[in-house]
């Protein structure tokens, strides 16, 4: 058997097509998981921007005593909001973030 796909025309033909058909699809394949991954990004990136603004503009709009429940609405998963009344405290993410 292994004789006939290596000696005959016919079967070098099938290896061959096959071997082609293989590397389109890989080729396809990278093309495609790259494109979808900077689809991913620009949705992930997009939804962390519009979120942002709207958890601002709440907090504009609302009085202050709600501002702690609407900055742990707003947040997410991989995203958390919090007022700082002074520039030095806006690095006090990465304190919180090690706490947690």
């Amino acid at each position: 058997m292994k004789q006939f796909w290596t000696r005959s025309l016919a079967g070098q033909m099938v290896v061959l097509l096959l071997l082609a058909l293989l590397l389109s699809h890989a080729v396809g394949f990278v093309i495609y998981h790259d494109e979808r991954t900077q689809a991913l990004r620009g949705a992930l990136k997009e939804e962390f921007l519009s979120r942002s603004a709207a958890v601002t503009r709440l907090l504009e709009a609302s009085p202050p005593e709600l501002h702690g429940e609407i900055l742990r609405a707003g947040g997410s998963a991989v995203t958390r909001y919090w007022l700082a009344s002074n520039p030095g405290e806006a690095m006090a993410w990465q304190e919180q973030a090690l706490s947690h």
